[in-house]
């Protein structure tokens, strides 16, 4: 199941790679230099997540992909974008991650806002 989501994903960031825009949120300094797969097997090796964990991820990933055509999934991003996707302690899958926890947070937020699932805590926040 990992071996076929990495692959998924490899396509989706060769196909966006050369447009400009991206996930700003979830944009790294640089590519990490470990593969989608390695990312994926390091994640499931240390967080015990199930497989279905990463289907659900990665069907996230396809819904804003479908809602937000302008954010692109790139290879500055697509390590971030992964594991904000799949769900769990935050804490924990930060380090794992390689990722500051307040990072994850933020961008999971993001991703939600992103989602529409929070577009009313959203107006909430920003107007207080």
């Amino acid at each position: 199941m990992l071996t076929i989501i990495s692959h998924m994903m490899e396509k989706l960031v060769a196909q966006n790679e050369w447009l400009a825009k991206s996930l700003e949120p979830f944009y790294g300094l640089r590519a990490p230099i470990i593969s989608i797969a390695k990312y994926l097997e390091r994640i499931y090796k240390y967080t015990k997540c199930s497989p279905a964990c990463f289907v659900v991820g990665y069907a996230y990933i396809g819904r804003l992909a479908h809602k937000h055509i302008h954010y692109l999934v790139v290879s500055l991003n697509v390590h971030r974008v992964l594991v904000t996707s799949a769900h769990y302690t935050n804490e924990f899958y930060a380090r794992v991650a390689g990722v500051s926890n307040r990072d994850l947070n933020k961008m999971e937020l993001e991703l939600l806002f992103l989602l529409e699932g929070l577009q009313l805590l959203r107006v909430i926040l920003f107007t207080i």
